[in-house]
């Protein structure tokens, strides 16, 4: 948020990690063959005494969660092809839900630079947990920063004490990387602290400064009019500084 950017670089990351999780890598597949797998999978329930099932009784063979959340995914990622296609004609992607995030991230700069990049960083990741809900994936995995030995981007799950680097040959590790990742936000912060933001990006900015909120709880202050937007279309936005306000204040009342 230090620059004239509308999406800060690490939501950037964050962008490119949910994409990469669509598409998965050598090590596990993406969440777009988890939806598949998901969608086919047959859940049957036994019915008691044995008895004949009803028609509106009768088990569905598909899972409407993961179906559902797979509509939406690809809803989504069809969404932000075309949005970006229009602004910067080039060839477009096949029509798969891992050939769709690969051109994305591979736009990830012309989407962090455009005007709309923060509502379509918001829907992507939104849509993306949506699909890792349904299918009960294991949590996200963040950036943590390029590779000191190689410089390679590395990415890792959310929590975790270390991040490695998975490249072959390559033994880089970053230590600490949510820390690594918050002190890139605070620094940005504080370059900026009159900075109109999204809720998820407020959220993160906010947890580099100590302040434990989520974008939900931005989002809820603002529905009690206790928060208010400097801009009401999508994507709301606020600044930057109110949000940290708020924040201080809930915290000192908590005390």
């Amino acid at each position: 948020m230090g620059d004239q950017a509308a999406v800060c670089a690490p939501c950037t990351g964050t962008l490119k990690a949910a994409l990469r999780e669509v598409v998965g890598d050598d090590h596990l597949h993406g969440l777009a063959e988890d939806l598949d797998i998901a969608i086919a999978k047959q859940h049957v329930f036994p019915q008691g005494g044995g008895g004949r099932v009803r028609p509106s009784e009768a088990p569905l063979l598909i899972d409407m969660h993961a179906s559902e959340a797979a509509t939406v995914l690809r809803n989504t990622l069809v969404t932000w092809v075309r949005v970006l296609l229009e602004d910067h004609p080039t060839t477009a992607p096949a029509d798969t839900l891992p050939a769709m995030a690969t051109w994305l991230e591979g736009h990830a700069e012309t989407i962090r630079h455009a005007p709309y990049g923060a509502e379509c960083v918001d829907e992507i990741l939104a849509a993306v947990h949506q699909a890792r809900r349904a299918t009960d994936r294991p949590p996200e995995r963040v950036y943590a920063g390029p590779c000191p030995s190689c410089g390679q981007q590395i990415y890792a799950p959310d929590g975790h004490a270390t991040a490695r680097c998975r490249r072959d040959g390559c033994d880089g590790e970053i230590d600490d990387p949510e820390g690594r990742r918050m002190t890139m936000a605070r620094q940005a912060v504080e370059q900026a602290p009159d900075r109109e933001v999204t809720a998820t990006e407020g959220a993160l900015a906010a947890r580099a400064l100590g302040h434990s909120i989520t974008d939900r709880w931005i989002r809820k202050l603002d529905e009690m009019g206790r928060l208010e937007p400097v801009r009401e279309k999508r994507p709301r936005k606020y600044r930057l500084g109110d949000i940290l306000d708020t924040a201080a204040k809930g915290e000192k009342k908590a005390s």
